[in-house]
């Protein structure tokens, strides 16, 4: 074949394979979505930057950064920030006055007044002083990143890390809360990765693998944060000028957790108390109503709220919430995470419109395409079509960014809202039981009672999580009995400053490190 003809029969087979291509590109597309008209793709994950990075910002990149870096509950989360520890205190100082300058500009607007900086604020406390090795600081930050840098660093202590989260356990049961799940079942959806994660579904986030499983490790510490902020938001709901929020049982909490977990050097330490100051400050101050308006209308706008569900106990709040019964508090906390609901959902509503703009111009570009398409010949015009498919489906990813993670806010807090409901429904039937119960003994016996459930001296047996998960029997999936998903008590645990550290074992961690 003459040399021409060649390079010219090529260039038409590489014209027809970029025309398929930019065809395909869009069939694709299409396919994966026609059913539901709703599109999902899979977000990539922030990159991670360090310390000198962050700096060398300016604002627009502190606020594409912090864009970058939005929860889905609200709030930016800014854990991630690496080499904090390098950071004179003058440079951690405006750090934090740039990253607050630049939070108000971010396009997470329904939550720019309540920006996370927990565990940035914590670790830059923590660092002052020459604190840069001392467990808070290990602890504070986020779970281990995929990337080829992170995975050349050393990784947290195992056993750090199971004594932290069984403390939040411990700290979640006795100030008011509820575990999604008793601990012996996160204990078995870790060492098992065939077992379903349904237990912990209103705790999850993430679709994408990695994602979750840093989740699913930090599931009871995640939870026991979102119990701080409601408590926060029941002191900010109150308007109570006097005493000092709330504060001091979120120190007492936070002193009693670490003591537990033999943490004595941190809980001595002078910038302690400052640290979780900073932590209960930077919580998001959020209100149901208008500052003007008291707590009679706020209790009288929660019980409209729960007036659907048509509890048969009384709701029962009261201007200081430390003397509400478990019930009343638990209702509150449902009215708490139903308002969230509500605010994602209007989110989700606000971005529909444009929503629907861009997949009309993904349609129109489509169109445009296929009549081009079938006429290209030459290599150019294939791959102008390609770059313009490619642009069109871009364009569409971009366009709709806010809309989807809003959308997979209202389906993920959905998930919350009805497994904080199912508890309550729980909460409801055991009262008659309780009563029965309390007839049968006396003031004593009853009393004795209460205090073994209150008690901070139930020990959890020092095993391997995998061995007690194992004691339950059954399947491969078998998991131990609970009662509708809580805890029993007995499971409550306790650990003492000592023991504890030389009790843990976390055997298939270990194994699989």
């Amino acid at each position: 074949m003459p040399p021409k003809r060649l390079v010219a029969l090529r260039t038409r087979q590489v014209g027809t394979n970029l025309a398929t291509l930019c065809g395909t590109a869009f069939s694709t597309l299409f396919t994966h979505t026609h059913a539901t008209h709703k599109m999902s793709f899979a977000e990539a994950p922030a990159p991670v930057f360090t310390a000198a990075d962050l700096l060398a910002f300016d604002e627009s990149q502190l606020v594409r950064y912090l864009e970058s870096n939005s929860r889905v509950d609200g709030g930016f989360d800014i854990s991630n920030a690496a080499s904090l520890e390098s950071l004179s205190k003058s440079q951690r100082d405006e750090l934090g006055s740039r990253l607050r300058a630049a939070a108000p500009r971010a396009e997470n607007a329904t939550a720019s007044r309540s920006i996370n900086m927990d565990a940035l604020l914590a670790r830059l406390t923590s660092i002052e002083g020459g604190q840069d090795g001392s467990p808070e600081l290990g602890r504070l930050r986020s779970p281990p990143e995929t990337s080829e840098s992170a995975r050349s660093t050393v990784p947290p202590d195992p056993n750090e890390e199971y004594l932290y989260e069984a403390s939040s356990y411990h700290e979640l049961i006795q100030d008011g809360g509820r575990p999604v799940c008793p601990i012996e079942v996160l204990s078995h959806i870790l060492d098992e990765p065939a077992a379903s994660y349904e237990p912990i579904l209103p705790w999850l986030s993430h679709l994408d693998s990695a994602s979750r499983n840093g989740e699913i490790q930090t599931v009871f510490s995640r939870q026991l944060d979102r119990w701080w902020d409601f408590c926060k938001w029941q002191w900010d709901n109150r308007g109570t000028a006097d005493g000092d929020g709330g504060f001091s049982a979120f120190l007492a909490a936070k002193r009693s957790k670490y003591e537990r977990i033999g943490d004595m050097r941190w809980v001595s330490d002078s910038s302690f108390e400052e640290t979780m100051l900073r932590l209960w400050q930077q919580k998001p101050e959020l209100r149901l109503l208008s500052d003007d308006q008291e707590f009679p209308a706020y209790r009288e706008a929660v019980k409209r709220r729960l007036a659907p569900h048509n509890f048969n106990r009384p709701l029962q709040l009261m201007k200081d919430p430390r003397k509400q019964t478990e019930w009343t508090t638990w209702l509150e906390y449902l009215n708490f995470e139903q308002w969230w609901l509500e605010r994602h959902a209007a989110a989700a509503e606000a971005e529909e419109r444009q929503y629907h703009q861009a997949w009309k111009r993904l349609l129109e570009a489509r169109r445009q395409n296929t009549g081009t398409v079938a006429l290209a010949k030459q290599l150019a015009a294939a791959q102008a079509n390609l770059d313009t498919a490619m642009k069109a489906i871009d364009d569409f990813i971009r366009d709709t960014a806010h809309y989807r993670r809003a959308e997979a806010a209202v389906y993920h807090q959905k998930n919350r809202v009805q497994w904080v409901l199912k508890e309550a429904r729980v909460m409801e039937a055991e009262v008659p039981q309780q009563r029965g119960t309390a007839r049968n003994n006396s003031k004593s016996d009853a009393g004795e009672s209460k205090k073994r459930r209150r008690s901070d001296d139930d020990v959890i047996p020092s095993e391997s999580w995998s061995k007690r998960t194992r004691r339950g029997g059954g399947g491969k999936d078998a998991v131990p009995d609970t009662v509708s998903g809580q805890p029993r008590r007995s499971q409550r645990m306790h650990f003492q400053s000592t023991s504890a550290t030389r009790s843990v074992r976390l055997s298939t961690r270990r194994k699989r490190g």
